[in-house]
C-alpha cells in the first residue's frame, strides 16, 4: 500500500506522504510518487501539484535510516531513485510547491529543493543534517541548494548542519512566502489556488523556460522561449 494519498482541490492537486512515526523515506516510497507525479503530467486541469507531509506541523521526511545503513554497511543500495524522483519533480510540466509546515530535514529538504516554489509555515525548519552524521547530501542539495541562496549560504548550511527557520529562509531566498495565521493548511490552500488560477499553458511554458535557464547556454535558452512564447500564445482556451 502506498504511503501517498492524492487529494483534488479545484485545480491543484495534493500528494499528501504519511509514513508513522516520522514520514521517513524509503526507495520504495519514491517510486510510488513518481508513478503518482507520472499520472498527473498530462492531467489537462491539473495546474498545480503541492506536495507535503498528511499530518499538521510536518513535511516529508528524511530518508530511511535502515536503508541508509545497508548502504553504509556495503549492501545494495537503490541511490538512483533519488535522483530519477527529485529530476521528476523538477521536469514535471506543471510547477510544485513544497508545502513545509515542520522541519524538512537531509532527503526532505532536497525533495524541497526539487520543487518549483518552497512555502512554509512559521514552524518550518530547512536543514542538510548529513554532515553530522558522518555524511554528505546525495539527492541533490550540493546542486540545487547554491543555485537558490548562493554558494557561500548553500556551503554553511550543508558543512554546518544548521537549521534554519521559516523566516530566514524567507529572506535568504529559499522560501517563496511564509503563511502565517491560525489555519496554515487554509492559508497554503489559497496560496496553491492562486498560483493554479492562472492559465496552464502559460504556467507550464514559464517552467519550462526557467528549467532552460539553469540548464541551457543562453542562446538555446532565448530559442527556446521563443518557441514557448510561440505555443502558449496559440494554445487552444488560453489569453494572451
Amino acid at each position: 500500500m502506498s504511503n501517498w494519498t492524492c487529494g483534488r482541490d479545484g485545480r491543484v492537486a495534493w500528494l499528501s506522504f504519511d509514513r508513522p512515526p516520522d514520514d521517513q523515506v524509503r526507495f520504495d516510497d519514491l517510486v510510488d510518487l513518481r508513478g503518482a507525479l507520472t499520472a498527473l503530467a498530462p492531467d489537462e486541469d491539473v495546474s498545480v501539484v503541492v506536495l507535503g507531509s498528511a499530518r499538521p506541523g510536518g513535511f516529508i521526511g528524511h530518508a530511511d535510516r535502515g536503508e541508509i545503513k545497508a548502504m553504509r554497511e556495503g549492501g545494495p543500495g537503490r541511490l538512483e531513485e533519488w535522483l530519477t524522483t527529485l529530476l521528476a519533480i523538477e521536469d514535471l510540466p506543471q510547477p510544485v510547491v513544497a508545502a513545509v509546515r515542520g522541519p524538512a530535514r537531509g532527503g526532505g529538504c532536497e525533495i524541497a529543493l526539487a520543487c518549483t516554489f518552497r512555502i512554509a509555515g512559521p514552524q518550518a525548519s530547512f536543514c542538510q543534517l548529513e554532515i553530522d552524521r558522518g555524511a554528505m547530501p546525495g539527492a541533490g542539495a550540493t546542486q540545487r541548494l547554491p543555485r537558490l541562496i548562493g554558494a557561500g549560504r548553500a556551503a554553511h548550511m550543508i558543512m554546518t548542519g544548521r537549521a534554519v527557520g521559516a523566516a530566514e529562509a524567507q529572506a535568504m531566498g529559499l522560501v517563496d512566502a511564509v503563511i502565517e495565521g491560525p489555519d496554515v493548511a487554509a492559508g497554503m490552500a489559497r496560496w496553491a489556488g492562486e498560483l493554479a488560477s492562472k492559465p496552464r499553458a502559460s504556467l507550464v511554458g514559464v517552467k519550462r523556460a526557467l528549467l532552460a535557464a539553469q540548464r541551457l547556454p543562453m542562446a538555446e535558452g532565448l530559442r527556446l522561449e521563443q518557441r514557448l512564447f510561440h505555443e502558449v500564445l496559440t494554445a487552444k482556451g488560453e489569453r494572451a
